[in-house]
């Protein structure tokens, strides 16, 4: 599913309208009405037969015109609307002013809210009698910080009893209104959505870490695109929808066995970090590996078994060109680099294999660094390559500073894919899978949990995982990354946002992919 920015949407929003009177054409009424109508369709399924008191606050654009049709909608199925206008009725132009008389012209009156003293005698009472409260304040049309009497009311909106829970539902149209649809800043004050119903596009802002508090569950309601738009649409950021990784992940079929469901080999582990290559394979193992080996130092052969018992060890040197490579033909995919060590065997071992091993390959850790800058280390086309940097991985291999890498990690994680003909994993807040062919995916799973040691570890097992079963390298990536945040997530309502141990990551997978298979009704909300 592609993202799109304020400026995208418009041009969607412009390439399937035209000019009314042409026969099959597509009116910017017409594109108003089938949104409004697919966000009063979703509240009725959400609530079916229900009669529900709801509240919808309209601004003066086109977010305050769908919310007249999503009135009126609702009223016509019984349901007790109300409408509150944040502007007077002169505001309300085009589009807009014709859908607020189409609600009028049915019996339903708009109220307006245009002082600070209408706060009290309008709004209060009006929520007072609402179960739920439909945002369509602003939408993408913030541009400056929300200032007079609507962010007095967006404040209002957000107070959290003593209780911790709103008496009313808040439903957010396309953004919650204030925050910025192409990168989440909040212009001053944002409402707090219980769930999104975006228009249309998912916009990059819904994404964005600074928004992801404000959101609630994210919904994509279709309004009409037409296929010529999406067509003339030039974004390459797409994103990781659940429904999407569903349908990537592998199953295994009922005759399958251990040799059938891949071997992993974990090249890692070093004095400095003698517990993430067994990490790493304890994440391959979660992943549904059925067999994954350990090259080790020979001193911590006895540790590794204890530790995974389930996992092969074996003594990674001295390594010579014939045994390596007849370890190598058994394995369906290999992990280079987990806390491998930056010493000179080091060094010669993640040189030999980057250019010999020609199976799937998973370059992470010390190995990336090994590679030196991307101009030096270009892989084979059509050879499956993931590499995992963070930030300063990705700084160092592009010959940048972090901070470069930061202010654009699109730009670069593109850059690095399409140099060095490896998929790449761009880790951080808002993770980034990029391929050689210029694809482009945003990951929205995860958070702050995961800002402890080893969990990087266990993703890079969990890519190899994916390879060995038989995903390509673009797959393999976008699915983990996505499971990998996933799992923490399920472990957040019990941890909140620290505590996280990787052993605990790793074990939580087998249920995250588990649940995800099981959401087939519920792929869109997921947050």
């Amino acid at each position: 599913m592609l993202l799109v920015t304020k400026e995208e949407m418009r041009a969607l929003e412009a390439q399937t309208m035209s000019a009314e009177g042409v026969a099959g054409a597509v009116s910017e009424q017409n594109l108003m009405e089938t949104a409004g109508q697919a966000v009063a369709t979703h509240l009725k399924q959400e609530s079916p037969g229900s009669n529900r008191a709801v509240l919808v606050l309209c601004g003066p654009g086109n977010n305050g015109g769908d919310g007249f049709v999503v009135a009126r909608s609702l009223a016509s199925s019984g349901w007790a609307a109300e409408v509150l206008a944040f502007a007077s009725a002169e505001q309300f132009v085009g589009a807009a002013a014709a859908k607020r008389r189409d609600w009028e012209a049915t019996g339903g009156s708009v109220a307006a809210v245009l002082e600070e003293a209408d706060i009290a005698r309008i709004l209060v009472p009006a929520l007072a009698r609402s179960a739920l409260v439909v945002d369509c304040l602003l939408g993408t049309g913030v541009g400056r910080p929300v200032a007079g009497v609507m962010a007095v009311a967006i404040a209002l909106l957000n107070v959290t009893p003593l209780s911790g829970r709103r008496d009313f539902e808040v439903v957010s149209v396309d953004l919650p209104s204030g925050v910025d649809g192409d990168t989440g800043e909040v212009h001053g004050v944002a409402v707090r959505a219980d769930q999104t119903l975006c228009l249309g596009a998912m916009k990059r802002g819904l994404m964005a870490p600074l928004a992801a508090s404000l959101v609630g569950r994210r919904h994509l309601m279709e309004i009409g695109l037409t296929e010529e738009a999406w067509a003339a649409h030039a974004s390459e950021l797409g994103w990781n929808d659940p429904a999407e990784i569903r349908e990537l992940l592998p199953r295994r079929a009922a005759g399958d066995h251990k040799g059938r469901s891949g071997h992993v080999l974990v090249v890692g582990s070093s004095m400095t970090y003698p517990g993430a290559g067994i990490l790493c394979a304890r994440g391959a193992m979660r992943g549904g590996a059925g067999v994954v080996s350990m090259a080790m130092p020979t001193f911590y052969l006895a540790a590794a078994v204890a530790a995974l018992p389930e996992a092969i060890p074996f003594a990674r040197e001295p390594f010579s060109d014939p045994e390596w490579r007849e370890r190598l033909a058994g394995m369906d995919a290999v992990v280079l680099g987990p806390g491998l060590g930056a010493g000179p065997d080091e060094r010669q071992l993640c040189r030999w294999m980057l250019h010999h091993a020609r199976g799937p390959l998973v370059v992470d850790a010390d190995a990336l660094n090994f590679m030196g800058l991307v101009e030096e280390t270009r892989f084979a086309e059509g050879r499956s390559v993931v590499l995992t940097p963070h930030p300063g991985e990705m700084a160092r291999l592009c010959g940048v500073s972090v901070a470069e890498v930061q202010a654009d990690r699109e730009g670069y994680a593109t850059w690095l894919a399409t140099r060095s003909g490896a998929v790449v994993i761009l880790k951080g807040a808002g993770s980034l899978v990029a391929d050689p062919d210029g694809r482009l995916y945003l990951n929205t799973t995860g958070g702050p949990l995961l800002a402890s040691a080893g969990t990087g570890d266990v993703l890079a097992g969990l890519v190899a995982a994916l390879l060995a079963q038989g995903l390509e390298a673009l797959a393999a990536a976008r699915s983990a990354v996505f499971l990998h945040g996933a799992a923490a997530d399920r472990l957040s309502s019990q941890l909140g946002d620290a505590g996280l141990l990787a052993t605990d990551l790793a074990d939580s997978l087998p249920f995250t992919r588990a649940a995800l298979l099981r959401a087939a009704g519920a792929a869109r909300s997921w947050k």
